[in-house]
């Protein structure tokens, strides 16, 4: 215990808040952690135009598939146009130079520059129908938005920032233990976790432990999904996980 007690004193200036008490002769050390969703997004896009149309203001959910912003494409619409028509008139251009060639009125060389032609237009074309597809933004998941950082009518700078959405569904926990913890917290283990802010207490599994243990604070990141129920629970909100340590490592560590 006294070992314990000293390792936990050394984690208090690595940003741990650690609580040990002890429950029907087990040990429980308290772990502050971190609500977090199970994916988050900051929408981009590369092209240059105006936002036309952003139907969903902040805190509104959508649906996967539905519209989240769209631009005025009518320039490059117009532009793709132009570049289907260049490669249909190289299709015909090959085709008249096939026959030609057929009637040795041209040379085999004169069909090969007509068909690197066509290529290249064809090529073209596909590069405009790809932007011409990203005119319009639909939702990756079922989701809510956090933040509108432009609106209708603006033009943002390529690659910009313009809105930032959240995923619905489960919620996860991160947590960060001290790093001696990795000899047997795995995943599928449990723990109560007890929000702030709701003053409720959930259910979490852990679904994945870091990798590498953090040289400097000797610590281990880890990551649980709340597997009861937690409407009033949102992404941000930070608590208390109640760890109960295996009775056999407590002993071990005695020792």
């Amino acid at each position: 215990m006294i070992r314990l007690a000293t390792m936990m004193a050394r984690l208090l200036g690595c940003l741990l808040a650690l609580g040990v008490s002890s429950a029907a002769g087990a040990e429980q050390v308290d772990v502050r952690g971190v609500v977090r969703a199970e994916a988050a997004s900051t929408v981009a896009s590369e092209l240059v135009a105006r936002v036309s149309e952003m139907p969903l203001k902040v805190g509104q959910g959508f649906r996967k598939g539905e519209l989240l912003l769209a631009f005025d494409c009518r320039r490059y619409e117009a532009d793709l146009r132009a570049a289907e028509a260049e490669a249909k008139t190289r299709r015909i251009e090959v085709e008249s130079n096939r026959l030609l060639l057929d009637r040795r009125a041209i040379g085999s060389n004169d069909l090969a520059l007509s068909q690197a032609r066509l290529a290249q237009a064809e090529a073209a074309a596909d590069s405009l129908r790809i932007r011409a597809s990203q005119c319009i933004i639909t939702a990756p998941y079922d989701g809510r938005v956090v933040e509108r950082i432009v609106d209708i009518f603006e033009m943002p700078q390529p690659n910009s920032p313009l809105l930032e959405i959240v995923k619905d569904g489960a919620l996860e926990v991160d947590i960060i233990t001290p790093s001696n913890w990795s000899v047997w917290l795995k995943p599928g283990y449990q723990f109560q976790f007890l929000v702030d802010e709701t003053q409720t207490e959930h259910r979490v599994e852990i679904i994945e432990v870091g990798a590498v243990i953090d040289p400097v604070s000797r610590t281990l990141k880890a990551w649980g999904r709340i597997v009861d129920t937690a409407s009033a629970v949102r992404p941000g909100m930070s608590g208390t996980a109640k760890m109960v340590l295996p009775k056999d490592w407590v002993a071990r560590d005695e020792r």
